[in-house]
């Protein structure tokens, strides 16, 4: 049996680490596909609300690196992002993490 590094207490595939998988689905259903989808839905109504003031200044964060013909470039970088903190989940060794790195 293992165990996790941060609670060695908990085995893994044990009944309490399997009740923490529906807290774990969750927080990412919560954490990634809500933000995502909303990032989206921001990215595409873009090019039609980018003359009020008030969208640009609350989404400038993920518009103002691109011109405006750009504008569903943000979520390229937003997949980046995530791809590359799927490092250390998707890979063990040290050197594919690397190349992972270097690739994405």
């Amino acid at each position: 049996m293992a165990s996790l590094r941060v609670s060695p207490d908990v085995m893994c595939y044990s009944s309490e680490w399997d009740g923490m998988i529906v807290v774990g689905i969750m927080g990412i259903l919560v954490y990634f596909v809500f933000s995502f989808s909303v990032f989206q839905w921001v990215c595409q109504r873009a090019p039609e609300q980018f003359a009020k003031r008030a969208f640009r200044r609350r989404w400038k964060f993920l518009l103002v690196k691109w011109t405006p013909t750009c504008w569903w470039f943000g979520q390229v970088y937003l997949m980046k992002g995530l791809f590359l903190n799927l490092t250390l989940i998707l890979f063990a060794s040290g050197a594919l993490q690397v190349m992972w790195v270097a690739l994405t």
